[in-house]
């Protein structure tokens, strides 16, 4: 079972044949970064949003100020940023009840039974609100380096592979490339004091509270607020052994079956069935000739009482 197993799974990984082959992340390079399997260096950094009121003044000078001290990180290649914004009202619950643990575990120390009128409160809130993330995903490339450094990491990171353990089921420690990781922290640093300047809250993740958003956020019927990766440096868990020759029993789990909590089935050409949700992408083909503000495609999604 495992020749067949390591036959098979190139295969799985080049036909996209489960959802974790679509995962490219391998493992953490510090505390707050994460490293591809080609050497990208990745951080996660939460906007909690502004730490004003908006109106129409304010919001064309974050749009003017973003474009300067975000857009000219983009003038060549190599840098890379996500966006992901979601909006759930079906999650809100969740959320609420975590919210008011400590005033129920408050309420149980002093010896009052409150769980009915918390309850209540739960019922009562999640009616009127909803559960909303956003997240700024910065990614830093082997595409910024130059040709001579890239064949020099290329060499370097070729040397490590031979001389490192033969694991293929497992994390590989040594997957970022040393070029990158000043020019990773230079980028995150640069993106973070500009939300600064902008007055708009942010804040870089730590590894793991990067890779548990991005489990309960690609399964949201499965979250669990507990739930945390393994990673370099956490005590390893106990794994059988796959034959003498695989020592990955030994190492870290590997982080796309760790962060991989349900299969996907296509259900028809544009919706696919992950867990128990259905998925469908919409492109936009033509932009709009003026930048709206964004409550106004929030405000025609939740008229369509689309999440």
């Amino acid at each position: 079972m495992s020749f067949i197993d390591k036959f098979l799974t190139p295969f799985q990984k080049g036909l996209r044949y489960s959802v974790s082959s679509f995962i490219q992340l391998e493992t953490a390079d510090n505390e707050t970064t994460l490293a591809s399997s080609d050497g990208s260096l990745v951080s996660y950094v939460k906007i909690d949003g502004s730490r004003q009121l908006i109106g129409e003044e304010e919001y064309q000078k974050i749009i003017d100020g973003a474009t300067i001290k975000i857009g000219a990180r983009f003038d060549r290649p190599g840098h890379a940023l996500q966006v992901y914004f979601v909006r759930d009202p079906s999650r809100v619950g969740q959320v609420l009840k975590t919210q008011l643990r400590p005033a129920r575990n408050t309420a149980k120390n002093s010896g009052l039974d409150l769980d009915d009128m918390f309850d209540e409160k739960v019922r009562h809130l999640q009616r009127f609100m909803t559960h909303e993330e956003c997240y700024f995903v910065l990614w830093t490339r082997p595409s910024i380096l130059t040709k001579s450094e890239l064949e020099r990491a290329g060499k370097e990171s070729k040397g490590k592979g031979k001389s490192w353990l033969p694991a293929g089921y497992a994390q590989f420690p040594l997957a970022a490339l040393e070029p990158l990781r000043a020019r990773h922290k230079t980028f995150v640093s640069a993106i973070l004091s500009a939300m600064d300047e902008l007055g708009v809250r942010a804040q870089l993740l730590e590894s793991h509270d990067a890779l548990s958003a991005v489990r309960s956020n690609l399964f949201p019927d499965r979250a669990n607020e507990k739930w945390r990766a393994c990673l370099p440096g956490d005590p390893i868990p106990a794994r059988a052994p796959m034959n003498k020759g695989d020592m990955s029993d030994l190492l870290w789990p590997p982080l796309p079956v760790q962060i991989t909590a349900a299969d996907a089935r296509l259900v028809s050409p544009a919706v696919v069935r992950i867990g128990d949700l259905l998925w469908a992408g919409a492109d936009m083909t033509l932009g709009p000739m003026e930048a709206t503000a964004f409550p106004a495609l929030m405000n025609r999604l939740a008229d369509a009482d689309i999440p």
